[in-house]
């Protein structure tokens, strides 16, 4: 009985999943972070740990709902990279180096 092997695409998803996991929780931590100090200003003052969570995942896809935006220039800058990281994930998953 030999070892199975997990199929390159698998596995390539598996490490691209990670990645965008990833950076949705570093770009969540940010805007709560940036948030709760009063650097980073949203069209609501009142805005939920869960709603920073909801902004910063409908960020990350650009989808964008309307509902939660950017007001300062800080928020507004973390939401370009935020956008600009699933991309850059996104497009490098067609590179499988490091994959294997």
């Amino acid at each position: 009985m030999g070892e199975q092997t997990v199929p390159l695409y698998v596995r390539c998803v598996v490490v691209t999943l990670r990645w965008h996991a990833a950076a949705i929780l570093v770009f969540f931590l940010a805007n709560l972070l940036l948030y709760r100090t009063g650097v980073a200003k949203y069209n609501r003052d009142d805005l939920t740990t869960f709603e920073v969570l909801h902004y910063t995942v409908v960020t990350y896809f650009t989808v964008g709902y309307g509902d939660v935006y950017p007001t300062s220039v800080p928020s507004q800058v973390l939401s370009w990279l935020n956008m600009a990281t699933f991309f850059i994930l996104t497009a490098s998953a067609c590179d499988l180096k490091g994959v294997e």
